[in-house]
Order: C-alpha cells, then structure tokens, then sequence
C-alpha cells in the first residue's frame, strides 16, 4: 500500500510538470499569434477610423437632404445679417436634422457666431463634424462645403437640390479638407475650387494618399488625392453640362 501511495504521488507530480510545460507552451503560442497579428490590427485601425469618417459624412449628407425636404433648398453656405455680414454656417442650419435641437436652440441665429453669446454652443461641436484622425481642436472640423459660381452650395444663396444637372451622383457637396485647413465648426468659412484643386498626396491628408467626400445625393466615399484635375473640376461643378459615364474615380 505504502508503494502505491508513493507511485501515486510520482505520477500527480510528473502530471504537474507536464501541465506547466503544457500552459507555458500554450502561452508562446499565444504570443507569437498576437506578434504575427499586430501589424494587421495596426493597419486596420486607420480603416476603421476612414469608414467611421466616412459615416460621418454620410449622416451630414443625410440631413443636408432632410434639410432639402423640410425647407425645399439646401441651406447656403453661411447666412447673412441686415448689412450682409457673414452670421451662421450650414453646420449649424442642419443641426435639427442631427438629433441636435438642444444645441440649435441654444445658438442666437441673430448674432455672430463668434460672438459672447455663442461662446458656449462653440464649444460645444457635436462629434459628427469631427474625424477621428484629426487630432486638432476639438472645436474644428474639416468638413466643408465647396462655394464657387458653379458648385451646388453658393454663398448665401439657398439651391434647390434639382439645380445639380449635371447628376446627382456626380456632384460634390462636402469634402474632407487637409488638416492645415481646419476651421472652427460654427464659422461661415469653407472650401473654394482652388483649395479642392491644390489638394494632392503632398498635402497633410486625414486619411494617407485619399480624400473623403460627400455627394449631393448624400452618398460618401473616395478620391484619389491624384485624381486627373479635370475631373475634379467636373465633380466641383454642378450645372455645367460636364457629366460623363465613367463613375470609377
């Protein structure tokens, strides 16, 4: 009986030293699958953060259209006072339609959006009009319409959606500008064609060699920073007669 008690307690203490061989081997598996995987884990954060941006723009887009059904003209640019002065931009103008009556109620449409009494609303920038690859001011944004004598969205002058002849599909609305370009979210300040023009893979991109973009039918997706000149300019215009067949940009 004494032999076998004593093979018994042999065999558990072999039994623990293989279980410990065992866990330790398991663990450099481990550790190596998560060495092998991190490069991919790396790489996939600036996707996910690219898509999540994209997301982004595609509620902007879908509240510039709610904005077109409620009123029946998408906002202009900024609005104006009595004597002409820039007041409020179409960031604000659409807020209702992001699930942000609080703070729309909160800005006085009537005074400067820099003014005392807007201090508190422009701190207050709702994180839909923020990238989470811009790592600027939280109250800025890079999303800005572009204002030119041929884009859908001019200065003060609210355009129906039905002006964009030149396809819904084909017409830029908002696009993600370099970092370098950001503006506080409030200010009645955006895009012109030679800013969208001189943006290349040279420049400070959110998101490397692409740029993010909205379409006037509230869609959102890629440019190539590198893509032909004239066919951004085809895509900056909205009622120029300049469509064309290849959609592939």
């Amino acid at each position: 009986m004494q032999r076998q008690d004593q093979g018994a307690g042999i065999s558990k203490g072999r039994r623990s030293g293989l279980t410990f061989i065992e866990a330790g081997v398991a663990m450099l598996i481990i550790v190596v699958l998560a060495l092998l995987l991190l490069p991919g884990m790396r790489s996939a954060r600036p996707a996910a953060r690219r898509i999540q941006c994209l997301n982004h723009l595609r509620q902007v887009g879908t509240a510039m259209l709610n904005y077109q059904t409620q009123y029946g003209v998408l906002p202009p640019a900024y609005t104006v006072d009595d004597q002409g002065n820039p007041l409020h931009s179409w960031r604000t103008m659409i807020l209702p339609f992001l699930d942000e009556d609080a703070l729309y109620r909160s800005i006085k449409l009537d005074e400067p959006w820099d003014g005392p009494a807007n201090a508190a609303a422009l701190k207050s920038a709702p994180s839909v009009y923020r990238c989470a690859e811009f790592h600027g001011d939280e109250s800025h944004t890079t999303y800005m319409v572009i204002v030119s004598p041929e884009s859908l969205i001019r200065a003060t002058e609210p355009r129906d959606l039905s002006t964009a002849t030149d396809g819904w599909t084909q017409t830029l609305m908002v696009v993600e500008v370099p970092h370098e370009h950001a503006v506080p979210w409030m200010a009645p300040h955006d895009a012109d064609e030679a800013l969208i023009m001189s943006i290349t893979s040279a420049a400070e991109l959110p998101h490397e060699d692409t740029i993010n973009v909205m379409y006037a039918d509230g869609h959102a997706g890629t440019l190539n920073a590198e893509i032909d000149r004239e066919i951004l300019h085809k895509l900056i215009t909205a009622d120029s007669g300049d469509t064309f067949e290849d959609t592939n940009f």
